[in-house]
């Protein structure tokens, strides 16, 4: 028959609080050693909790710069021969939310190639650093399945967006330029869902 195996013996009371008592002085050494650095270190959180605290607040003020819908021949803009706008079928509808994008696109290939979407579905953020720049996913469901059709860096300088694609891509042919559409209200700023019959031919 197998031996029975010894069981541990707890420690005496003596030796654990031994080992407490040691262990709080080693800790209260290191911070008497190290207490310049600790001070130093304290009285700058408020300063670094102030300075995060601005640029997160500023950057998520601008992010709502972004609202709006672009497009090639918005009027209203006394400056618009200067804009050098693109002349392309393209409609792009952006609504962000604290630093993410969301939205729509649509393009001569959605139109022409995607037909039954009328338009696919945007997703990215804006550049936590840049708050002019933010990399979206085009993307949309497909046969029941979740289908990323490209990415794009989009770049803002004041209304206008400038389009790049930033992967293999037929959704755009080159960069573009659209400028936010200034008369719509918030609760318009929706996707045509009539763009592709009204600007590209069969």
């Amino acid at each position: 028959m197998p031996q029975p195996q010894p069981q541990p013996q707890p420690q005496p009371r003596y030796k654990q609080i031994w080992y407490l008592t040691t262990f709080i002085v080693g800790i209260i050494t290191a911070v008497i050693l190290n207490t310049p650095n600790i001070l130093e270190s304290l009285r700058k959180i408020p300063i670094e909790f102030e300075k995060t605290k601005t640029a997160f607040m500023t950057w998520k003020s601008k992010d709502k710069e972004w609202e709006g819908k672009y497009i090639s021949n918005p009027e209203g803009y006394l400056d618009f021969e200067t804009m050098k706008l693109s002349s392309v079928s393209v409609e792009i509808v952006i609504w962000p939310n604290q630093g993410g994008i969301s939205g729509t696109i649509v393009s001569p290939y959605i139109c022409k190639e995607l037909p039954f979407l009328k338009y696919a579905q945007l997703r990215g953020n804006v550049n936590f650093f840049n708050s002019n720049k933010a990399e979206v996913e085009v993307w949309d469901h497909i046969s029941g399945k979740q289908v990323v059709l490209g990415k794009l860096l989009l770049s803002k300088v004041d209304s206008i967006l400038i389009i790049k694609n930033i992967s293999p891509s037929l959704l755009l042919n080159n960069e573009i330029r659209l400028a936010k559409d200034p008369n719509l209200a918030k609760d318009e700023i929706n996707p045509d869902y009539d763009f592709c019959s009204k600007n590209i031919s069969s």
